[in-house]
């Protein structure tokens, strides 16, 4: 049984999980450091006191 039998057809037919077939690729950014979410939660931790 395929996935589509289970969704909404309003929610299938959506135009924003949808793209049109004339849209460009999707760009692919690359990950984060391993550092980066270290230095996001210091100053998360900063802002918040």
């Amino acid at each position: 049984m395929r996935s589509e039998a289970f969704i909404e057809p309003a929610l299938a037919a959506a135009p924003e999980i949808n793209p049109p077939a004339d849209a460009p690729a999707p760009e692919f950014l690359p990950t984060c450091s391993p550092a980066a979410p270290a230095l996001i939660d210091k100053v998360w931790t900063k802002l918040m006191n």
